[in-house]
């Protein structure tokens, strides 16, 4: 009997798991966000603008990455009304889990002390799919006096710094958003109207765990 061989290919689509950055904003080039206000910088201590710090001055930070960073200082000193905002939208989210937002944060006392009053804060706020409102993630606020203390983390979003401080060394923190969804916008809103009230930001990163297709499987089938 003649023997038949037949090539037989299976498409199988096997779905694994695998942890890692979706997407980056490190400010070392222009573009990637959007802000509710026009940058600006009066070359001293008033400004809202990525920087290298050759055009901000009072201000000394350790641990930089690369060359580029967004800071703010005293808003309001040159005409803005606060709040003020920085936004970066529609993120691709599409299939993954297990979202984290990492932020490099810093901030620069004058020397003497620290000046955040209460009044003062800096919100980081999400959105999945424009639902038009955007969700507490991360907020800084002073330790709840009324004036002239360190910016802390507030955990559970009270208005009241209750976690770690932020210094002026450029220091990684990671939140957990707990949800998911096709689209993914981040908000960042400054309420800083004091001279040496200040923030700096940097690597805003986004990770979590997506699918990974993995491809066919290919053999022959002999027949007598």
């Amino acid at each position: 009997m003649k023997k038949i061989s037949i090539l037989v290919t299976f498409f199988l689509l096997f779905v694994s798991l695998i942890w890692g950055q979706l997407w980056t904003e490190d400010f070392e080039s222009t573009g990637g966000y959007s802000t509710s206000i026009v940058e600006f910088t009066d070359n001293g201590t008033d400004y809202f603008i990525r920087t290298d710090g050759s055009n901000i001055s009072g201000e000394s930070f350790n641990n930089i990455l690369g060359l580029y960073y967004f800071a703010a200082q005293d808003i309001d000193g040159d005409g803005a009304i606060l709040p003020v905002t920085l936004t970066i939208d529609d993120v691709d989210i599409s299939g993954y889990t297990n979202l984290l937002l990492k932020v490099y944060l810093a901030e620069d006392d004058d020397g003497t002390n620290q000046d955040w009053d209460a009044v003062d804060y800096v919100h980081i706020g999400y959105d999945i799919d424009n639902i038009g409102s955007f969700t507490p993630l991360l907020w800084i606020e002073n330790s709840g006096s009324t004036f002239n203390t360190a910016p802390f983390l507030d955990t559970d979003f009270d208005g009241v710094g209750d976690g770690a401080e932020i210094t002026d060394t450029f220091t990684q923190f990671t939140v957990s958003i707990p949800s998911t969804g096709s689209f993914l916008d981040i908000q960042i809103e400054f309420d800083l109207s004091d001279g040496d009230e200040d923030i700096a930001i940097d690597n805003i990163e986004l990770f979590g765990d997506g699918p990974v297709p993995v491809n066919l499987s290919t053999f022959y089938a002999v027949y007598d």
